[in-house]
């Protein structure tokens, strides 16, 4: 498989890009880094690392909390791989894959996305999806923290207007059959479920 290039100057404007309030979660340091970190350990079981690299780095390059905008961050995002694309090392097929991991974390659904897809890249999609919500698996405490600094994203935002939205978000992904669809992730759905669970219920209190 090819590899990416992507020069030191562009690494330091997605970092920056990641780094700019109202981002609290969704940065390089918090989110970002960790999933690659992860993807590098896990690269020898992954069918294109160069695919799951880049929609890491891009899948939340666009991040707008303003309600009116926040349901096109993902199609944004695309946008702003297309565009810089053409400076990378990569195939039509890589680009095309790329799209569409970034395209199905609107839903996180592999299923809404991966019909579109040739099969060999079926299960990079899956670990990837799993991988973006990995924080669901951590100890009780981070996962704590992560919601706060969702909610630190959100604080223009009323109370009464949040909460019935987040619990809304959170039940859905704790109503799964699985949280985590992939074989490398699939053992973590016990921990992920009881820790949305109880999230659910801590999140309840502000309804």
């Amino acid at each position: 498989m090819t590899q990416p290039f992507i020069t030191r100057d562009r690494l330091a404007d997605i970092k920056d890009s990641l780094s700019r309030k109202p981002r609290a979660w969704h940065t390089y340091d918090k989110h970002i880094k960790p999933m690659m970190r992860q993807a590098a350990l896990d690269r020898e079981h992954l069918y294109d690392f160069t695919v799951v690299y880049l929609s890491i780095l891009y899948h939340d390059i666009v991040y707008s909390t303003d309600i009116t905008y926040h349901h096109f961050n993902e199609k944004q995002s695309t946008q702003i791989f297309s565009e810089e694309c053409l400076d990378l090392n990569i195939s039509n097929d890589q680009f095309f894959a790329v799209q569409s991991f970034i395209l199905a974390t609107i839903s996180h659904k592999v299923d809404n996305i991966s019909h579109s897809l040739p099969e060999s890249y079926h299960n990079d999609l899956k670990y990837f999806l799993d991988l973006d919500i990995l924080i669901f698996s951590q100890p009780f405490i981070k996962v704590l923290e992560f919601d706060s600094l969702i909610r630190e994203e959100f604080s223009h935002i009323d109370d009464r207007e949040y909460y019935p939205a987040r619990l809304e978000i959170i039940k859905k992904f704790a109503e799964r059959p699985a949280i985590y669809v992939s074989d490398r992730f699939k053992h973590l759905n016990p921990v992920a479920k009881d820790n949305l669970e109880k999230l659910s219920v801590l999140l309840s209190l502000h309804v």
